[in-house]
């Protein structure tokens, strides 16, 4: 692999992670705007509890196949362990999980554990994050 094949490559998982953080912030300036700490959090458990509640009355009235919601939990499980680790890995100054990958597996299906993850947790600074440095135009 060229050169400039391997520099492509870097370009277009810049620009995904790139459009993926624009889509993630303006569905969070959309859903959150103005709103106070305590009240997103409500909001997303509300967010969470309804949408737990039409795949259950979905699968009772036999509308969706039982594997759909083993799916979201079997990732959304997945999405919190993700997410735990890269707090751990944030709190210890070791690398961290890149946001493209926890983009994608929210993309994925995980949101309701990512959402519940990021309820959960106490944001971290990542002002000196390696991922931060790397992507920085000089």
């Amino acid at each position: 692999m060229g050169l400039a094949h391997t520099v492509l490559i870097e370009y277009a998982i810049y620009r995904v992670h790139t459009l993926a953080n624009e889509a993630h912030g303006y569905l969070m300036a959309c859903l959150f705007n103005g709103l106070s700490m305590k009240y997103r959090r409500s909001l997303s458990f509300a967010l969470l509890t309804l949408f737990c509640g039409v795949l259950t009355l979905f699968v009772l009235l036999d509308r969706l196949p039982i594997i759909v919601p083993v799916g979201y939990g079997a990732l959304s499980l997945f999405a919190v362990l993700i997410y735990g680790i890269d707090k751990s890995s944030a709190k210890k100054d070791k690398w961290r999980v890149s946001e493209a990958k926890l983009h994608l597996l929210s993309l994925l299906g995980g949101w309701p554990g990512a959402l519940l993850a990021q309820q959960m947790s106490i944001p971290i600074r990542i002002d000196n994050c390696p991922l931060r440095r790397r992507w920085q135009v000089s």
